[in-house]
């Protein structure tokens, strides 16, 4: 993102690092009858009963972003009876997500906000500064709202954004656009326990796992963790193919027979087929990933820890994102065999 939101708090102060026109982040928020039964209360015919207070059917879940993850996410609460609100930055962006079926998409954050959801969902990309833009338009706004920051940033972003926007989870995500489409997302969750279960049952609708992790902050933390062992993982996987296949060997037999070892992950299971497959459509972009990397590696430089093999695994990811921004990470079996077929 290089422009803030539509009608992102025009008068508030950036802060060193944001965009202009708003000083701090928020994710989008949901609420409203899914049928879900959650830790933190019960969404229904009736309406969502929790910590907050309850929400009736005509309930609103809040979404800001509209991109890889986004729509997906919208697409599943929509699908299970949630009201969705949602905006992004760009036109085009909005106009893509109406095509894809979100059927509450509004053109800014004003009339989001003007919808007084109970939760407030931010889906934006990595960094930080797109989440600090949110946060400060919708604290300027005053909406009483949980705001769950789906989105991955860094520890110091997040604890900004709750210092704004104190009923604030920072709450990254993995699972990618299929996870939350099909309802089975991991969520790491930073802020206070009662937060999370005025949010949980939302974040239950799109969720497999939710694991709180500690104060805010320490959601940022698991996900620069699940980042680490997924870059080495990608890294790893690409180099295990491209030496069975130089080696003379079937590379979609050897994945097949890794898969019922101590070899076996998620990574290999997913990635791997998109790497024999030559699938490099999006879903996890190279240049959203290169991002995180740059994210893992602050965290372990503040942390004293020299990590060796996720700074070699990480230059791949880096070096991919800087000729081929658009394709899915997968695609770096192709600089680790340029003869890759």
């Amino acid at each position: 993102m290089t422009d803030p939101l539509p009608n992102a708090a025009p008068n508030a102060q950036a802060a060193p690092g944001t965009l202009p026109g708003a000083a701090s982040a928020v994710p989008g928020a949901v609420a409203g009858a899914g049928g879900v039964v959650g830790a933190g209360g019960v969404v229904g015919a009736g309406g969502v009963v929790g910590a907050g207070g309850v929400v009736g059917a005509g309930g609103v879940v809040g979404l800001v972003g509209l991109g890889l993850m986004g729509v997906p996410l919208a697409l599943r609460w929509e699908s299970l009876g949630f009201e969705v609100v949602a905006t992004s930055r760009t036109a085009a962006s909005r106009d893509a997500a109406r095509a894809a079926g979100v059927a509450g998409v509004v053109e800014s954050l004003d009339e989001v906000i003007a919808a007084s959801p109970a939760v407030l969902v931010l889906s934006l990309p990595p960094g930080g500064a797109a989440t600090l833009v949110a946060v400060g338009a919708v604290a300027a706004a005053s909406l009483d709202a949980v705001v769950v920051d789906t989105s991955t940033t860094s520890r110091g972003a997040a604890v900004a954004a709750a210092a704004a926007f104190p009923v604030f989870l920072d709450a990254p995500v993995s699972g990618g656009p299929a996870g939350a489409a099909a309802g089975g997302l991991s969520v790491m969750v930073g802020g206070d326990g009662a937060v999370l279960a005025r949010a949980r049952p939302v974040l239950d609708a799109v969720a497999g796992r939710i694991v709180h992790c500690g104060p805010v902050g320490s959601g940022q933390v698991a996900k620069a963790c699940n980042q680490l062992l997924v870059t080495v993982g990608i890294v790893a996987v690409a180099e295990a193919l491209a030496l069975a296949r130089r080696s003379g060997a079937d590379p979609a037999a050897v994945r097949e027979a890794l898969l019922g070892g101590w070899a076996q992950s998620r990574v290999l299971d997913v990635h791997g087929v998109r790497m024999l497959e030559g699938d490099e459509v999006p879903g996890g972009r190279a240049a959203n990933h290169a991002v995180d990397v740059g994210l893992v590696r602050a965290l372990a430089a503040a942390a004293g820890l020299e990590a060796s093999v996720f700074e070699a695994a990480g230059r791949r990811i880096e070096d991919l994102a800087l000729t081929r921004p658009e394709v899915d990470h997968s695609a770096v079996v192709r600089l680790v065999d340029p003869s890759w077929p």
